[in-house]
């Protein structure tokens, strides 16, 4: 009895390692560094509330020995992923979990590019967070509270979702005409593309982790100001609707103040731009 017990126990824990899809874990980030990403996506599909697009990874190689790149996805259907010569990677995508073989060996300090195209409709926490259409907006939070872990950068693109890995960012999002994308850090530029859509282009020069990463896109307008820091000035861009303007203002009477205080606290502001 006891023998026919312990051989069901390693049937159940063989069947629960095999299933086990889920690759968000602090640990791969000893082994692989993803330096900076760039997201290229078309931000126009309200009707079907989907986004297409492709992530570029930088990576860096900490370790011997790596042959594959694991990377967290979930919901969305990856077309093709690229190596930096443009050759054709072979993958899997299965649950949360994408596996990319990669071209050849790599070892530690060796680094390279990956690009994934991919597209979908990001999904939604069961509670609260991920990906929200409604109305005109489209947004995405950053967590998800039913989701373990919370981070939830994985619904919109391929990343390492932990609360370890920290990369800079440089979003390309294109929007129809009469809409704005935000996203964290600070705008480079507005491109009219002819066609009735815009895109726009911010970068986020300091490493944040995937949960940080930002795209909101609506109807929107800029609150602008500047705030005279310790340091330097820095400019404040606040996305609002137009007819919030007012009241946004009003809301934020105390910004300045509480700049002061926290830099008279914990120091210097850190960051590219407040919004």
């Amino acid at each position: 009895m006891m023998q026919n017990c312990f051989k069901n126990f390693i049937i159940i824990l063989f069947v629960a390692s095999a299933i086990n899809t889920q690759a968000a874990t602090p640990t791969i980030s000893d082994s692989i560094d993803i330096r900076h990403i760039n997201l290229i996506l078309d931000i126009t599909d309200y009707a079907d509330n989907t986004i297409s697009g492709s992530a570029e990874l930088d990576i860096k190689i900490k370790v011997d020995n790596i042959s594959f790149l694991p990377l967290d996805l979930i919901g969305l259907t990856v077309d093709s992923v690229l190596d930096n010569t443009g050759n054709t990677l072979a993958f899997t995508h299965i649950g949360e979990l994408l596996n990319i073989t990669l071209p050849s060996i790599f070892n530690t300090d060796d680094s390279t590019k990956i690009t994934v195209y991919y597209h979908g409709e990001p999904e939604q926490d069961g509670s609260w967070g991920g990906w929200y259409w409604n109305g005109d907006y489209a947004y995405q939070l950053g967590v998800g509270f039913d989701a373990v872990p919370h981070n939830f950068g994985r619904i919109w693109f391929p990343c390492f979702d932990n609360f370890i890995e920290r990369s800079t960012y440089r979003y390309e999002i294109k929007t129809e005409g009469d809409k704005k994308a935000y996203c964290g850090g600070l705008l480079e530029s507005e491109i009219d593309n002819g066609d009735g859509t815009k895109t726009w282009i911010w970068n986020c020069n300091q490493t944040i982790p995937s949960y940080l990463a930002s795209v909101a896109v609506s109807t929107y307008t800029s609150y602008t100001d500047t705030y005279v820091g310790i340091d330097r000035d820095i400019p404040i861009e606040i996305a609002v609707k137009p007819e919030d303007s007012t009241d946004l203002a009003a809301s934020f009477i105390n910004l300045h103040s509480a700049l002061s205080t926290y830099e008279n606290h914990y120091g210097a502001y850190a960051w590219d731009r407040i919004g």
